[in-house]
């Protein structure tokens, strides 16, 4: 796999988007011991904070914090990916 800064890492397209996904999946099995919130109850919990403060990450890297996002679109991948098989 390419060497990818997951954090900072730019996504504009779908393909962008799946790509970091598997990357970021990849670097859970490779480095679970790693992970902050390395079960899905943490994870998720993770990710409900941060879309909280999110205004907050992008202030820190001095970026605009953007003023849409499609969260339906966003909701429709993680409900979906319960399920999908």
């Amino acid at each position: 796999m390419d060497e990818v800064n997951l954090d900072r890492a730019e996504v504009k397209s779908r393909e962008d988007f799946i790509r970091l996904v598997y990357l970021l999946s990849d670097d859970y099995k490779a480095n679970a011991d790693r992970w902050e919130n390395a079960s899905l109850d943490a994870f998720l919990d993770a990710l409900a904070a941060w879309a909280s403060d999110m205004d907050g990450y992008y202030a820190f890297w001095k970026k605009e914090s953007p003023k849409e996002v499609n969260w339906s679109v966003i909701w429709d991948m993680l409900v979906g990916a319960r399920d999908y098989s």
